[in-house]
């Protein structure tokens, strides 16, 4: 399996916290068109974005992470009781 990591590939073009810059996104088309016939994952931070690499032939893609799940259950769990 071939792993896209878009925030290493963004960072190793300088493009620091910007996974999803144009031209970050323009590397991950070439790099999928490269890779076919070959299996695909990713990490996604976005529903959106999880289904976009479904769509371009991503076997496994990873939405989100166990920190923050528990990071944004434990968000609205305080804002029902009132702590921001």
């Amino acid at each position: 399996m071939i792993f896209l990591g878009p925030s290493d590939l963004a960072v190793s073009q300088e493009l620091l916290w910007q996974a999803s810059h144009p031209q970050n996104e323009k590397l991950i088309e070439e790099i999928v068109a490269v890779c076919k016939g070959l299996a695909l994952g990713t990490v996604s931070s976005e529903p959106e974005e999880a289904l976009k690499r479904a769509k371009q032939r991503c076997q496994f893609v990873s939405l989100g992470s166990d920190i923050s799940f528990m990071v944004s259950a434990a968000r609205n769990t305080l804002a029902k009781v009132g702590v921001k």
